[in-house]
């Protein structure tokens, strides 16, 4: 409940009553910025947002100035002791805007293990995502696939973060009016 910065983080200082697999949720509500074209268009390349590219191509855009109201989705998964047995809870979807559902707990992987996420928008699964699985000196990349699964090898042990960002045309524009909205998706965990 009491999250404070450090660094360039936000932090918060937990600790757990029993041992086991706890699953933390944060949603950071959502926020405006506005960009350049280009601006705009540099993000959407870094980010892997190839439809939004195409979106605003087609319509003569790419160049044209966006504002684009964005959120953020945040899970972690700690461990307390051996919680493995009793995890199921880790790889359901949670009900929050935005997520990735683990297809195993992290405390069942190992250096060299096969692990997928499933991207999950309002409850329905995103195609086409591009997923970035990072730690310390490593990043791994892949599309989501029409059941809105990526999948990667772990090539060891460490912090890892699995992050996308998904971006629409939003339902109401708002006031201020947006553009775009995206969803900020992210998944933390230790091997």
């Amino acid at each position: 409940r009491d999250f404070f910065q450090e660094g360039e983080s936000l932090a918060a200082r937990v600790t757990v009553p029993l041992p086991g697999t706890y699953l933390g949720i944060m949603t950071i509500l959502a926020r405006e910025i506005e960009m350049t074209g280009k601006e705009f268009t540099d993000y959407l390349w870094e980010e892997g947002l190839d439809g939004v590219i195409a979106e605003r191509a087609r319509l003569n855009q790419s160049d044209t100035p966006a504002r684009e109201r964005y959120a953020r989705y945040a899970k972690i998964v700690l461990e307390a002791g051996d919680g493995e047995a009793a995890a199921a809870h880790v790889t359901r979807a949670a009900g929050v805007k935005a997520e990735f559902v683990p297809s195993v707990t992290p405390a069942a992987l190992s250096a060299g293990s096969s692990f997928s996420v499933q991207l999950l928008v309002e409850g329905r699964p995103v195609a086409g995502a591009m997923v970035a699985a990072v730690s310390k000196d490593t990043r791994l990349q892949a599309r989501t696939d029409a059941n809105g699964r990526a999948s990667f090898t772990i090539p060891a042990l460490g912090a890892w973060l699995i992050k996308t960002v998904h971006m629409a045309r939003p339902a109401n524009a708002g006031a201020p009016p947006a553009d775009w909205e995206s969803y900020w998706v992210t998944l933390a965990f230790e091997v």
